[in-house]
């Protein structure tokens, strides 16, 4: 087959579903997986389009002998600075569009690319476009099992994949080779050539080493054939009896050995098939500097790239939280560090943590990982204090401190009993602590209170001795009890102050809900959603809608400080944001795409579209923490359900319009079927009867006949005109030519046209005492007229009178049309002008109507912002009226 006709053939292929995923899986570097990987792209080339995307450069001839036949790619040159390297050109590839794409190396880290850190991203992208991927990988470079292989190899791997990859691969090919005949392979030179193979040698090619390696691999291709079988097992089974998923816990900590506890519960995850949850556990110890902030957020992404359920609670007993929030989730397996199971204060702290976990929840499995951090630099950083930051803090206390002793001196000369004074000591403290937070700060301000106490009152006055033993004991419970009081003191602040951040962060989400749910249009929603996320952070807001496919023009939300977006709004930005609405994924400013961008971009969608994209405009590298992206991916997700509330409410209501519309398409062609064949019949028969009769028929029998086809020619000719301003109407194709002019021209042009019609009958018109102007288009209102009056004539007795009479009522000017028919039940007056709507006659022909006039009287009386009813006349008959607005000056 040519590659034309392929192509023909796989047109708009991405549009239906999804590439697949490829792997060539081994234990080690060359055992084959690429030559492996090109063998298959010539089989299927033969029947498919095959391009080779990228290939690492092999200086091996079989895989240069492999490339020819091959269709391949320009790739991307980039640089470091020093050096200059060849990447994959995700843009050429996607563009292209082939059937499947060859990429070699899928841990690969890319060198200088400003869209995907990672090689992987750029496979999801092209599975998401439609295209099969075959790419290769191996064992030491997935996510969980990186600790693993150092513990064999002594070497730390930086290029991995999370395991979500590996896991979604639809096929994965093992490419196996005795280790003996790979190391052979290497000492002859066909693997590496000097600097490298010396090294190989030394590290990952000693034979222990790929023997533990290959059965690594081996037991994770099982168990990802295992969790195929079990989801096979849960989607066949009826009774779901063959699997019981259990919940397995681990903890975040900012400590950079916490990726090692991570990935082995992740590990443990994965054989245990469970769930997993990471939990972080925030109090007021911990103090974390900017490089601890770092390592947390970073210990974060591992775990949500690890598929782990973030969860953050807040709580001064550690292991009270963990085993409430065990409780609760019904965890069944808790693994946390070695290190955190340390007492944090040698000889005075609390039980080690696995001991408290045990009590809390003696059914849960505890796992220790061994942390290889330095617990004394642990407990070091515990007492560490960053007096510059705090010092403003420390100097009020310091003067409350003074002025406590100032104090007590006045009230101990006024006759209080220095015993007294104590409780104006504690008092101070109490204060004291309030200003200045940290167990250092309430440390120093018990010994300076017990020392100014001493000093001030304990005999010998104005020394540091004491006279009586019973000093000592006085002291000591004095600064016990003053440290204990400041603790607490601290304690309680901090529990004020989580509960208030929880409160107000609840608050936001309640009300975004609240406020999303009221949201009338889209627009409402995007202004709610910007203004709470300006709540929740001090950022400002860049939203930008998509209709039709589309990128609208950005909304800008700022804090009313006129914030400058220009810096943020260019080119480079919209590539970002036209990532995000292609894809549905974050990325921008504290992710791994496009990590160079200003702002963070998240998309607000539903199931299956994108809405809109919504930018964080932040100055820093971490622009929330997990718990506020959390909330933000929550808020997004109910602004998304938002929109497809209001767009579900706009289809229905389009398509109830629709069904409306052929409602009264069919109304309309019924009636008018209905009612065009007596007017049409006798046109037909009085010209037929003047072609054959026309010489023997007396002069009045000729007028008669005249007339009447005067009479139906006139009728269809309004007819004709209602139908098509009604349809001018519907279609908002009338654009109203608003000009001030004299009501008694107006209603003398329509009885002058009317007269023309029915000469026997009898139009009088009553007009105002003073002259009457509105502001109309008096072509529309002309039609109004002819219609009203026409009704009247044709419901009313042969030659009867109809009055037309002109007035002008506190701001409005009416015109009213009488007539001395039968008159309209009180029923049918609440259908009067509804499309299509005829009372019951049995008059015949002569009252034919389709029930279009009034509804289109009313009609354009909206447009004028006028009005339109019917009242009853006396003795008999009705009163139609219409009604104007004065108009302004006139």
């Amino acid at each position: 087959m040519k590659k034309d006709e392929k192509r023909v053939l796989e047109t708009n292929r991405n549009e239906f579903h999804k590439g697949k995923l490829k792997i060539f899986f081994s234990y080690a570097a060359g055992v084959g997986k690429t030559y492996a990987m090109l063998k298959a792209a010539h089989l299927e080339a033969k029947k498919k389009d095959v391009v080779v995307g990228y290939i690492e450069p092999k200086e091996r001839t079989e895989i240069l002998s492999l490339l020819a036949g091959l269709e391949v790619l320009s790739t991307k040159k980039v640089s470091d600075g020093t050096t200059q390297y060849e990447e994959l050109d995700l843009d050429i590839a996607i563009k292209r569009n082939p059937q499947i794409i060859l990429v070699d190396e899928l841990a690969h880290i890319n060198i200088g690319n400003k869209r995907h850190r990672n090689r992987y991203m750029d496979v999801e992208e092209l599975l998401k476009a439609g295209i099969d991927v075959y790419t290769t990988l191996d064992v030491k470079n997935i996510e969980s099992l990186i600790d693993t292989v150092f513990r064999i190899t002594g070497l730390s791997v930086n290029e991995r994949i999370p395991d979500r990859i590996f896991d979604m691969a639809d096929y994965i090919k093992f490419i196996d080779l005795d280790p003996d005949e790979l190391i052979n392979r290497l000492h002859q030179g066909k693997l590496y050539n000097g600097e490298k193979k010396e090294r190989a040698e030394n590290h990952f090619f000693k034979k222990s080493d790929l023997i533990a390696l290959r059965e690594l691999a081996l037991r994770r291709l099982a168990d990802k054939i295992g969790k195929e079988n079990e989801a096979d097992k849960r989607i066949n089974s009826q009774d779901h009896k063959y699997y019981t998923q259990e919940i397995i816990l681990t903890c975040i900590t900012a400590s950079q050995n916490n990726p090692i506890v991570i990935r082995s519960a992740k590990r443990l995850a994965s054989a245990f098939k469970a769930k997993l949850i990471a939990l972080y556990v925030e109090n007021n110890k911990n103090r974390l500097s900017d490089t601890d902030k770092q390592n947390l957020q970073k210990n974060m992404e591992l775990a949500e790239q690890l598929d782990a359920r973030i969860v953050t609670v807040y709580g001064d007993d550690i292991a009270l939280q963990i085993s409430e929030y065990a409780k609760v989730s019904g965890v069944s397996k808790i693994v946390f560090g070695r290190s955190m199971n340390q007492k944090i204060i040698p000889f005075f702290g609390k039980r080690r943590l696995a001991d408290q976990l045990i009590s809390y929840i003696p059914s849960a499995d505890i796992y220790i990982i061994p942390d290889f951090e330095d617990t004394r630099e642990k407990i070091r950083s515990y007492y560490r204090v960053d007096l510059s930051s705090h010092f403003k803090e420390f100097v009020r206390a310091g003067l409350i401190i003074l002025v406590t002793s100032l104090l007590s001196l006045w009230l101990f000369d006024q006759g209080i009993n220095k015993a007294n004074l104590l409780a104006v000591y504690f008092l101070g403290v109490l204060l004291s602590s309030i200003i200045a937070k940290g167990i250092i700060y309430n440390f120093l301000i018990s010994i300076i209170s017990v020392v100014c106490y001493n000093f001030l009152f304990i005999e010998p006055r104005w020394t540091m001795e004491a006279y009586d033993p019973e000093y000592v004991f006085t002291m000591t419970l004095m600064f016990v009890s003053s440290f204990l009081i400041s603790m607490l003191s601290n304690r309680i602040q901090y529990h004020t102050t989580e509960a208030a951040i929880k409160s107000y962060r609840t608050d936001i989400l309640f009300e975004t809900t609240q406020q999303l749910q009221n949201a009338k249009t889209i627009e409402e929603v995007y202004n709610e959603i910007a203004h709470q996320i300006m709540s929740l952070s001090d950022y400002n807001v860049i939203i930008y809608p998509q209709i039709n496919n589309q990128t609208q023009p950005p909304l800008t939300y700022d804090h009313g400080n006129d914030f400058d977006f220009t810096n943020y709004i260019d080119q480079d930005e919209m590539i970002v944001v036209n990532w995000v609405f292609k894809n549905n994924r974050p990325a921008g400013l504290s992710t791994n795409t496009f990590p160079k961008a200003k702002c963070l971009y998240m998309a607000i969608g539903g199931h299956d579209h994108t809405f809109a994209v919504i930018g964080i405009v932040a100055d820093k590298k971490y622009p929330m923490n997990t718990f506020e992206k959390n909330l933000l991916i929550a808020m997004l997700a109910e602004c998304g359900m938002s929109i497809e509330r209001i767009q579900s409410i706009q289809e229905y209501n389009e398509i109830s319009q629709k069904s409306e519309q052929e409602k009264l398409r069919y109304n309309l062609l019924r009636s008018i079927s209905h009612d065009l064949r007596t007017p049409l019949t006798g046109i037909s028969g009085s010209a037929m009867m003047l072609m054959e009769n026309a010489d023997s028929l007396s002069k009045k029998k000729l007028n008669t006949i005249y007339e009447d086809i005067y009479e139906d020619s006139n009728w269809l000719i309004q007819l004709s005109e209602n139908l098509l301003s009604m349809t001018r109407l519907e279609n908002k194709e009338i654009e109203l030519d608003l000009q001030s002019d004299i009501v008694e021209d107006i209603i003398n042009e329509a009885i002058q046209i009317i007269s023309k019609r029915y000469k026997d009958n009898k139009i009088t018109y009553i007009p105002s005492t003073e002259l009457l102007m509105v502001k109309m288009d008096s072509r529309l209102i002309v039609q109004v007229l002819l219609n009203l009056i026409d009704n009247a004539i044709k419901y009313s007795k042969e030659y009867s009178e109809v009055v037309i009479k002109t007035e002008k009522i506190n701001n409005e000017i009416k015109i009213s049309v009488a007539d001395q028919g039968r008159g309209i039940s009180k029923e049918a007056k609440q259908h009067i002008f509804d499309l299509f709507y005829t009372e019951h006659n049995t008059i015949g022909d002569s009252r034919r109507s389709v029930g279009l006039g009034l509804y289109l009287c009313q009609t354009i009386m909206e447009l004028h912002h006028g009005s339109i009813y019917v009242e009853d006349n006396q003795p008999q008959g009705s009163v139609f009226v219409i009604t104007f607005p004065e108009s302004e000056g006139e």
